[in-house]
Order: C-alpha cells, then structure tokens, then sequence
C-alpha cells in the first residue's frame, strides 16, 4: 500500500518533468496580469535560471520568455525586451505575435528584435521523407529531420542529408541569404536496388565509372572480334565433343564387336574356299556326312 501511494506521489513528477516550472509560471502570470510586473519579472528570471530547460517542453518555455518580454516592455525595458524576444525566437525562429492580441508597442520591439535577431543569423527548416534522416551542416552532423538549424550569413554552407538505401541530398548555400527563414522539405529517392540470388549479396544497377573510360570498338574491328570469337568457340565445341565422344566406353566395345565380326566373317569365308569341288553330302546333319570320291 505505501508503494502505491509513493507512486502516485511521483506520477505528477514523472509527467510534468518539474512541477515548480509550471507552479512558477501560473504565479508569474497572475502577477502580470495584476500588474504587479516587478514581481512577475523576479519569478521568471529565477524560474528559467534554476529549472532544467531540456525537461521542459518548448512551448512552455516560448509562453515563459514571451511573459518575461511583455513585463520589460510593460516596464519600458526595451533593450532587456528585446533580449527575451531574442530567447524566444531562438526557441522558434518563426514565431508571430498577433496584431489582435498585441498593441503596436509591442508590435515595434518584437520587429526590431526579429530585424537584429536575423541581422547575422538565418533558420532552416528541414523535413525529409522518409523522417529521421542524418543532417550534415558543412561535413557536421548535426542531427536527424525534422530540424531547425541557425546558419551565419557570414560564410557558405552546404547542407547534405543521408539515409541508409536512400540517395544523399545535398544544396549549397552562398553567404549573402536575404531570407530570415528557408525552408526545405526534402523526398529522398530510393537507390535501385539487383539482388543477386546466387552471390547472395545486393548491388547497385548503376554501371561503374571505369565502364565509360572504356573506348568503343570501331564496325570493322567488332565485325573482326565476333567472327575471332566463333571460330575460337567452334574449335572449342569440336575439340569438347571429340574428346567427350571417344572417352565413352561404349565406343570402344562397339569397335571392338565390330573388329570381331569382321574377323570371323573372313575366316569363314576363307574356309570356305579349301573345300573340294567334288565333295557331294548326301545327309544334311554333319554326323552323317559321307565324301565320295571318283
């Protein structure tokens, strides 16, 4: 029983990550809007000095730093507004502040903090298809898609994005951006892909580079090669059979039954011929063959 209790002592804690973040932020609002700013401002500094702001999720810390830039510019703190803005855009470099929602003082210094905040940085926004794709910014991993990154206007940068099976997607980009935010949604292509079912291994239909140092065979020298290449395979195929058709035993006890018959056909027939002329048989079986004589 006091297990459970414990646990759900801590399930609030497990959730929210630091409940005093969130127990501070209520507070600080309530204060701002009875305009008790001093006190406001004194919570939200000690709140996002203290907390661990990776726990946090970015939406909770954009309404934080948004609070603490309305209580400067309440205060007529333009310059520490201007630096809360300039936290806050860098948690979301395209957040917008609502014409409706907010006067045109507020208006100005959110705009001059965006001009400064942009002066000599740029945002890219990346997504990918397939999700999850390495980022490299100038050879630096950077991490996986969806992804925004800060870029200095100051020098070049080339973005490449990498996916095991997919083809690498790679843009350059020059100094001078005038965009304060680019984006890029990007669909990798599949590699096609041969399955070699007997190697048992997988390898790319894209022939290889040597393939095209390769210089073409003139008409008469192909004409020549291929009639090379059937001579050599027809000396190959007959010398293949010849070997192949004498090497079979039944070859040669055919040859042998043929020498034997031929054999035994002439010896009769030389047999034959000693025989006189005059020898007369008067019985047909050869126990009872008489020769008569003149």
């Amino acid at each position: 029983m006091i297990h459970i209790f414990i646990i759900i002592l801590l399930v609030p804690h497990l959730i929210l990550g630091q409940p005093a973040f969130y127990e501070n932020l209520r507070e600080a609002k309530k204060s701002y809007d009875h305009f008790e700013i001093e006190n406001a401002i004194s919570i939200l500094q000690n709140t996002l000095k203290t907390s661990d702001l990776k726990s946090i999720p970015t939406q909770h810390l954009k309404d934080a730093h948004l609070l603490l830039a309305l209580s400067f510019a309440t205060k007529n703190s333009q310059t520490q507004a201007q630096s809360a803005f300039f936290d806050l855009l860098e948690l979301d470099p395209q957040v917008s502040l609502s014409e409706d929602e907010y006067g045109p003082k507020i208006q100005k210094i959110f705009q001059k903090s965006k001009t400064n905040f942009f002066k000599d940085y740029y945002y890219m926004a990346l997504t990918s298809s397939p999700h999850f794709a390495t980022l490299f910014i100038d050879g630096v991993e950077r991490g996986e898609t969806p992804l925004t990154v800060k870029l200095s206007r100051h020098e070049p940068h080339k973005i490449e994005i990498r996916q095991s099976e997919y083809e690498m997607w790679s843009e350059s980009f020059a100094k001078e951006i005038p965009d304060q935010l680019l984006k890029r949604d990007i669909t990798l292509k599949k590699i096609s892909l041969i399955k070699n079912e007997e190697l048992g291994n997988t390898v790319s239909n894209k022939a290889p580079d040597w393939i095209s140092k390769i210089n073409p065979l003139t008409k008469d020298e192909a004409n020549s090669k291929e009639s090379q290449l059937n001579r050599n395979m027809s000396h190959n195929v007959y010398e293949q059979d010849s070997s192949t058709f004498l090497s079979n035993w039944w070859f040669w006890a055919a040859a042998a039954t043929a020498l034997i018959a031929v054999g035994s056909y002439a010896y009769l027939n030389n047999a034959s011929d000693t025989v006189p002329n005059n020898v007369v048989y008067e019985d047909k079986t050869l126990t009872q063959v008489r020769i008569m004589f003149p």
